[in-house]
């Protein structure tokens, strides 16, 4: 396909998939918040009626087909995304998101699967075997099952997980077939297009999970190359890490503007940002992430994910206890955010946000009092 194809295909997937930048906020509703729904077999038609007025946006495994139609219905405007894993197949017992079929492709398509050394399959867990991204059938036959599984769905696109930059450091088995990220990128791109670009010919949309911001080979990778293969990315780590790191919780001013910038250019070429935090219950944490996120609050592309481990029963509890900061109405951005001495401010129609990198604090200084 011609590039120009390719961005006249993107462009009128997104007048129809969205509808225009109308339908995507709720009236009295600044932040656009994501979450996910992962292994909740106990929801209940209520459950399912609270996440869709909740939610601007839900990536769901299996665990929520049933309830699709039903929270698609009642909140028409609610983007939804089944998650599935790209390049891993199941034994049978299916671990959520991934394609089940092992013994039969392992006998029909033995050269599918990623090698050691010696010769042996690479597993990412007991049940899932890893998939050589080299291999010619395999983005085919993923497209075919993901489609079969989601057919009659009202899904909007795929969320595909285990998209790396660097195989070696994530994949250590595979270094022999990678020595070096340059060895990998090239092979790992063509998967991801081919993937990315099969999901767009059926009309929906691939968000890819990026664990890294780069490669280290090329700050800005996500950028240059992996943006073009994919409709948006789930970001990680953007503002706080994982919370079983609790001495290094929070990134560094260098990190968190670089974050900003990244996700200003991915909004400015029409890419979803889900922006992934993982803060502690603490009301201080999550007040710190809100701020950032209306920092980079870019209608209707940026969204934030704060939802602890994916788990129903964590997100109806953020809600109940800090509904108030993330529900609450800050208006419009009407200007760019700009430094002045310690702090990151930007200003909105109903107030100034106020970010503290330092001391990791936010506050919203009502247009009334400044």
């Amino acid at each position: 396909m011609k590039p120009k194809s390719v961005v006249l295909l993107s462009g009128v997937l997104f007048i129809l998939l969205w509808g225009g930048k109308a339908s995507w906020s709720r009236e009295g509703r600044t932040v656009l918040y994501a979450t996910k729904i992962y292994n909740n077999r106990e929801l209940t038609t209520a459950d399912a009626s609270w996440i869709a007025s909740h939610a601007d946006l839900l990536v769901t495994d299996g665990s929520g087909d049933s309830f699709a139609q039903q929270m698609k219905s009642e909140n028409p405007d609610l983007k939804m995304f089944r998650y599935f894993v790209s390049c891993v197949v199941s034994d049978g017992k299916r671990p959520f998101g991934t394609v089940i079929g092992y013994k039969e492709l392992s006998i029909k398509h033995p050269d599918w699967f990623l090698t050691d050394s010696g010769g042996e399959r690479i597993k990412l867990s007991p049940e899932r075997y890893l998939i050589d991204p080299k291999s010619e059938g395999w983005p085919e036959y993923w497209l075919k099952q993901v489609l079969k599984v989601t057919s009659g769905l009202p899904y909007d696109g795929v969320h595909g997980d285990v998209a790396h930059t660097d195989i070696g450091r994530f994949v250590p088995q595979a270094k022999h077939r990678f020595p070096h990220e340059e060895d990998f990128h090239g092979v790992q791109e063509r998967f991801l297009a081919a993937l990315h670009e099969g999901l767009n010919r059926k009309g929906k949309l691939l968000i890819l999970n990026n664990f890294t911001m780069g490669s280290s080979t090329d700050p800005d990778y996500l950028l240059n190359t992996r943006i073009h293969n994919c409709d948006g990315f789930n970001q990680q780590g953007v503002v706080m890490k994982w919370r079983n790191q609790p001495e290094h919780r929070f990134v560094n001013e260098k990190h968190l503007v670089r974050t900003m910038e990244i996700v200003e250019e991915s909004a400015r070429r029409q890419k979803i940002v889900m922006l992934g935090m993982q803060p502690s219950p603490d009301r201080r944490e999550i007040a710190y992430c809100v701020g950032c996120y209306l920092l980079m609050k870019n209608d209707p592309w940026v969204y934030l994910n704060i939802d602890w481990a994916g788990k129903y029963e964590h997100m109806r509890r953020l809600f109940r206890e800090y509904g108030d900061i993330i529900n609450a109405d800050y208006g419009v951005p009407v200007g760019p955010r700009y430094k002045e001495k310690n702090l990151w401010k930007r200003k909105y129609s109903k107030g100034l946000v106020v970010v503290d990198p330092i001391k990791h604090t936010f506050d919203f200084i009502p247009e009334t009092k400044y």
